[in-house]
């Protein structure tokens, strides 16, 4: 964490004591929000676009525990997607390039599960860190279009997910999670990460996105 972001407790640096306090408290079950800095006062209209992050056949075959995740949380993930779509507001799809598992541009495993709705349209970002804006274009993509804030979907939780969630604060960006629209290995980790991150509901994103 840079020594230049105030922790939301005491108007101190946040060190890495303090974020694993956090941490710690979320998981006991505390809602900490927005983790672990506040949001930026906005006094104009925001312009967001839909991250969705690395829902791959390859992950499917590694975690039993994460495929019956994306099973519970595909209808929030691909109602975000319709909401976003209908409106011709951006959608970003990222993909995790991991060669040592086969997951490599052109292969089944690369590719999105099957009953995402995704189109050939969405804009396509290719990563290989756990944060989607680490050495990818995301960022200058996600300003070509004049977004300032990303809702994000996808998986996995505590992982993809929290990261890209974290590496947006650091592009001057407004994250959010999309609530129930999140996967991981188990519903612990879905939970935890939706106390750490800020989250909206679909109606919350549709009157966001209608002004």
């Amino acid at each position: 964490m840079g020594s230049n972001r105030r922790s939301m407790i005491d108007n101190r640096p946040a060190d890495g004591k303090q974020v694993d306090t956090l941490y710690a408290k979320a998981c006991d079950g505390e809602k900490l929000s927005p983790w672990p800095f506040p949001k930026p006062v906005r006094n104009d209209e925001m312009k967001p676009a839909l991250l969705v992050v690395d829902v791959q056949n390859g992950w499917m075959n590694m975690s039993q525990g994460l495929r019956a995740s994306v099973d519970r949380h595909m209808g929030a993930m691909n109602d975000a997607i319709t909401i976003f779509r209908k409106r011709g507001a951006p959608i970003v799809l990222s993909h995790h390039s991991y060669d040592e598992k086969g997951m490599v541009a052109g292969t089944p495993a690369f590719e999105y599960l099957p009953e995402v709705r995704i189109e050939s349209t969405d804009t396509m970002v290719i990563k290989r860190y756990m944060n989607a804006f680490n050495k990818t274009d995301l960022e200058a993509i996600l300003r070509e279009k004049g977004c300032d804030t990303v809702i994000i979907a996808g998986l996995s939780a505590l992982h993809c997910v929290l990261s890209t969630y974290l590496g947006a604060y650091d592009r001057d960006l407004t994250p959010y999670l999309v609530r129930n629209g999140v996967a991981g290995p188990d519903e612990d980790s879905v939970s935890t990460v939706e106390r750490i991150c800020d989250t909206l509901s679909l109606r919350a994103i549709t009157q966001m996105l209608d002004g």
